[in-house]
């Protein structure tokens, strides 16, 4: 004879339990699934080994990845989408969060799937486990836009808007520090400033719009003549600057030559030719800002 012996178990309080989680875990499902970017739980383990507990699918579109290539908690296809450069970022951060269980905040970039690169917040707040773990619970949000407006915002602010070079209040901020360096170091520092010849005939006789052009031309023209360490703007109306770090007044003379020279070449169109004037100056020892746009000032007045 074969005997079966059996244990009967009321299993009822397990059975709701498990209901409740399970309903607690669609609970949260369709939450994350409402919230913007991605939900997620990221754990230090004391041997320093990380993990993430949780992940919403929200990464999924954050990151551009396909379903194929998230799976679960598996954060890896998400992960190696940072920049390399942001990588330090992120765990001095993590490093700074751990050791005083402060809020995390870290603004970081990625490579979409699309191939774009999208700027990535990361808002997460930590807890001590008892195995000395640290797990920290956060979100990550797709910031590209703000940070785009906000490049754009601090651009229009130091920016002339028409000819896209540095404007006055930039200008003078940049002189000021140029200034201020080339005295320390002992280095030389020229200035230049340039002014188009009789450009009120030019509105009179064609048009702002065609002054406008012409201004926007010059503006470019002059740019491809100048080096990379040199700083062009507009002084205002007519009035250009140009600042030549490490030049001494005879290489600035040179430059200044070759900027009139490319201007009264180049046929303006409707307009035609148009010339410009220029001063030119050194900086002198124990001499600011103010004294050598004043000193350039008059230098341009002298050629006009």
């Amino acid at each position: 004879e074969k005997l079966i012996f059996c244990i009967i178990r009321d299993v009822t309080a397990r059975k709701a339990t498990e209901s409740r989680l399970r309903q607690s875990e669609e609970r949260l499902q369709r939450i994350a699934s409402q919230v913007p970017g991605a939900l997620y739980q990221y754990r230090m383990a004391p041997d320093g080994s990380r993990s993430f507990p949780y992940f919403s699918e929200g990464v999924i579109a954050l990151g551009g990845l396909s379903g194929k290539e998230f799976s679960g908690t598996n954060a890896a296809p998400f992960m190696a989408r940072v920049l390399p450069e942001d990588e330090a970022i992120i765990e001095a951060n993590t490093q700074a969060s751990a050791s005083s269980l402060s809020h995390a905040h870290t603004e970081f970039r990625i490579r979409h799937g699309d191939g774009s690169i999208r700027w990535i917040e990361s808002r997460a707040v930590p807890q001590q486990e008892e195995d000395g773990s640290i797990l920290w619970t956060g979100i990550l949000l797709d910031i590209t836009q703000r940070v785009e407006a906000e490049e754009k915002i601090r651009s229009m602010a130091v920016t002339d808007g028409l000819t896209g070079l540095t404007n006055r209040q930039e200008f003078n901020r940049l002189l000021d520090h140029e200034v201020e360096r080339a005295t320390r170091y002992h280095t030389p520092l020229a200035l230049i400033m340039y002014d188009l010849d009789h450009f009120k005939r030019v509105n009179d006789s064609f048009g702002h719009d065609a002054g406008d052009d012409v201004l926007r031309t010059v503006a470019a023209l002059s740019s491809e003549q100048l080096r990379n360490t040199d700083l062009h703007g507009r002084w205002g109306g007519e009035e250009f600057m140009v600042i030549l770090p490490q030049s001494g007044l005879k290489a600035a003379r040179d430059v200044a030559e070759k900027l009139r020279k490319t201007i009264a070449s180049h046929d303006f169109s409707r307009v035609g030719r148009v010339t410009a004037s220029y001063g030119v100056v050194e900086l002198a020892p124990s001499e600011n800002a103010k004294s050598l746009a004043q000193r350039v000032d008059e230098a341009l007045y002298r050629d006009k």
